[in-house]
């Protein structure tokens, strides 16, 4: 099967779970400039950032309200979270177009955080019930570390976790919920997967090796 060019994906209006996480503002600038919010995803292949299974952590921010007009009084407040994820160059589903991630992938040590299934195999998905937060890095900035060109930290926005979030960061231990990690909606995960398989179109006529089915890999239940 050849590189998928730059095909366009439509989002459909059911998909509310995803289209939220594509909704929300970018926290952080790329070298050139701020991309547009996306109503379609797309399917490239491309070096980029995955994220699904990062350790993140908090960038504390400053609240003045020296003179008592917010309510609030000095405060630090985290909205926003630097995550530690793994540079993978395969097929992967972003909310950029191809040639647009091609463009920021010129820029020396600048990456897109998107999603593709490759540590599906390794890492299990771990559910974890609100309302812990998570850290959102789908369509976010990313810089590759210097030292280590494997990784890259991303900037994500913290969102509550009401309603569950799945990750495959934790290792399969619920105690780990109560720590940061990037993850997705509790369906959002499986909506990405499917479209992506779509996308590429696995469902019909799935490459030696892959099922017409998006894997999953779900951690087991606890206490199972």
């Amino acid at each position: 099967m050849g590189k998928v060019q730059g095909k366009m994906l439509l989002v459909q209006a059911s998909l509310t779970t995803l289209l939220l996480m594509l909704a929300l503002p970018t926290v952080a600038q790329f070298p050139t400039g701020e991309p547009p919010h996306p109503t379609n995803l797309y399917t490239c292949f491309s070096t980029y950032a995955l994220c699904i299974s990062a350790p993140c952590t908090e960038i504390p921010q400053f609240t003045d309200d020296t003179d008592g007009t917010d309510g609030t009084g000095n405060s630090f407040q985290a909205t926003q979270a630097l995550c530690e994820c793994e540079v993978v160059t395969g097929y992967n589903i972003g909310a950029d177009d191809c040639a647009t991630r091609a463009e920021i992938q010129a820029q020396p040590g600048y990456l897109i955080s998107t999603y593709s299934v490759a540590q599906t195999a390794a890492k299990g998905l771990l559910s974890c019930d609100g309302p812990a937060v998570y850290a959102d890095c789908f369509n976010f900035p990313c810089q590759i570390d210097e030292n280590n060109p494997a990784r890259a930290h991303c900037t994500c926005p913290i969102l509550p976790g009401k309603g569950g979030y799945v990750t495959r960061g934790g290792d399969c231990d619920q105690a780990n919920c109560s720590k940061l990690w990037s993850a997705a909606p509790a369906q959002g995960n499986t909506v990405a997967n499917g479209l992506l398989w779509r996308q590429l179109g696995f469902t019909k006529e799935p490459p030696p090796g892959f099922t017409a089915t998006p894997p999953e890999n779900l951690c087991p239940a606890p206490g199972s």
